[in-house]
């Protein structure tokens, strides 16, 4: 991932061309932030995407929301 290093803070919304992926998106029921708990287990990808935004850092959460509506064409609230 681009401009990782230790220290560094940041969230991704696609991994890199050719990277592995060692969990699929089925297997993750909650992911923990220090903003929140989001709850991803049986929701739609548009749910599990607003879930994520609402526990990301709030400097991130509007580029996450554009992000999301670029590439897959969601549209959510920062």
């Amino acid at each position: 991932m681009r401009g990782v290093r230790p220290g560094w803070r940041g969230y991704f919304t696609q991994l890199a061309r050719g990277a592995s992926v060692v969990t699929t998106r089925g297997d993750v029921h909650f992911v923990v932030t220090e903003f929140g708990v989001a709850a991803l287990h049986g929701r739609t990808v548009r749910e599990r995407a607003q879930n994520l935004v609402r526990v990301a850092a709030p400097q991130f959460r509007e580029q996450l929301c554009r992000e999301a509506y670029e590439v897959y064409g969601l549209r959510l609230q920062a």
